[in-house]
């Protein structure tokens, strides 16, 4: 019994070591990230006319899920794929530039209608290969809210030739 006793206080030492030890410049910064995405959720909500909530990715440092309105983007109930798929693109436009993603890097898949959720994605690609991992953007209409959810899992490409590194006869 003693020794469960010694060995909780010492777990409670430790851990009370580790918070102790952490760094008040973390927290700063971190306010400081928080602060400077807050902003950016304020431009895009003022430039598109978005009503909603906003979710940021301070380690990413850019905005990561969005949930509400477009004011010009309406979307009735007997709508089709077609207005779906223009309603999708119309949100992609505004989107873009908050993501890490250009729009020569997107592929879209089909729209997919599951229990009143109408949903695509945006693959990024490149070369013909699709990023695999994070690398899409979705986008999703909940009928029964009447409300748009996005999801920004974009990433940052770099600019490199990513041609072959050996010719095919070499590989053969």
């Amino acid at each position: 019994m003693k020794t469960k006793a010694m060995i909780t206080i010492m777990l409670l030492l430790i851990c009370t070591a580790i918070f102790a030890s952490e760094d008040a410049s973390n927290a700063a910064e971190h306010a400081r990230k928080t602060q400077e995405l807050n902003q950016l959720a304020e431009r895009f909500k003022a430039e598109t006319g978005f009503e909603g909530k906003i979710s940021a990715d301070t380690n990413r440092m850019c905005l990561g899920y969005y949930e509400g309105r477009f004011a010009d983007i309406q979307i009735t109930a007997e709508a089709d794929t077609a207005s779906f798929r223009s309603a999708f693109e119309q949100i992609l436009d505004k989107v873009l530039p908050y993501t890490f993603a250009q729009r020569d890097q997107l592929v879209r898949s089909r729209i997919t209608n599951i229990h009143g959720r109408i949903k695509t994605e945006y693959y990024q690609q490149v070369n013909g290969y699709r990023v695999e991992g994070i690398g899409r953007l979705s986008i999703a209409y909940e009928v029964g809210r009447n409300a748009f959810a996005i999801g920004n899992g974009t990433v940052e490409l770099p600019e490199v030739d990513v041609s072959a590194m050996i010719s095919k006869e070499a590989a053969e």
